[in-house]
C-alpha cells in the first residue's frame, strides 16, 4: 500500500510540478513551462528499472501508474500518455541519463515520474533541470539528493518518500524495540541499499 500511495501520489501533484517553472531555472525553462496547456494531449515518462534485478519494483510501479493514468487523468478531465524508460540498477548511472536527454528533448514531455534510483536521480536531475522538467521520485531515498552540503539532486527534483536518515533509525529502532541483540546488514552496493544501510547502521552501533 505504501508504493501504491507513493505513486499515486506522485502523478497527482505532477500536473501542479510541470505547470510551475522549476526554482531558478533558465528562461528557456520557464517558456517550456508556460507553453503547457492542460486541455492538450499531455505525456508522463516513467523512468525506472523494469529489467535485472530490481525489475520488480518497476514493474509494480508500472502498474499503479497506468492505474493513475486510468482513474485520476479522467477525474480532472486530463488526457494522459504514459511513457516508460527502463534503467536497470545493474548498468549504472547511463540509462538514466540517455533517458534524460531523450526526454528534455521530447516537448511533449511535461514532466516525469522518477527516476526511482538514487543513483539515477543523482545521474538525471541537472538534465531535468536545465530543461525546467520537474522530476517527482516515488522511491529514491538517497539522504544527499536533498539534504547535507554535496547535494547529489536538483531543485528539479522532489519525492514523496521519506529519506534514508529518517526510514534508516525508524528500521533501526523497530529491530532494537523488538529485542534483536544481533544484526548483520546486507546491501546491494549501490546508492539506494548503501545510503539505507548506513543510516540504519548508526544507529544500531
Amino acid at each position: 500500500m505504501k508504493r501504491r500511495g507513493g505513486l499515486v501520489l506522485a502523478f497527482a501533484v505532477m500536473m501542479a510540478a510541470a505547470l510551475a517553472s522549476t526554482a531558478g531555472a533558465g528562461s528557456s525553462a520557464v517558456t517550456r513551462t508556460q507553453a503547457v496547456n492542460c486541455k492538450s494531449a499531455l505525456k508522463l515518462a516513467l523512468v525506472t528499472p523494469l529489467t535485472g534485478g530490481a525489475g520488480f519494483l518497476g514493474n509494480e510501479q508500472l502498474s499503479w501508474a497506468k492505474y493513475a493514468v486510468k482513474t485520476l487523468a479522467p477525474k480532472y478531465g486530463l488526457k494522459i500518455t504514459l511513457v516508460t524508460g527502463d534503467t536497470p540498477v545493474e548498468q549504472g548511472p547511463a540509462p538514466a541519463r540517455t533517458l534524460a536527454q531523450k526526454y528534455v528533448a521530447d516537448k511533449t514531455v511535461v514532466a516525469v515520474i522518477g527516476p526511482s534510483t538514487s543513483g539515477a536521480v543523482a545521474a538525471s536531475s541537472q538534465v531535468y533541470r536545465d530543461a525546467g522538467l520537474a522530476h517527482i521520485s516515488e522511491s529514491a531515498t538517497r539522504t544527499s539528493l536533498t539534504k547535507g552540503p554535496a547535494l547529489e539532486a536538483t531543485s528539479a527534483f522532489f519525492r514523496v518518500v521519506p529519506g534514508d536518515y529518517i526510514q534508516g533509525p525508524t528500521d533501526a529502532n523497530f529491530m532494537i524495540k523488538k529485542g534483536a541483540k544481533n544484526v548483520v546488514l546486507f546491501d546491494f552496493q549501490e546508492p539506494y541499499s548503501q545510503g539505507l544501510a548506513d543510516a540504519a547502521q548508526l544507529v544500531l552501533k
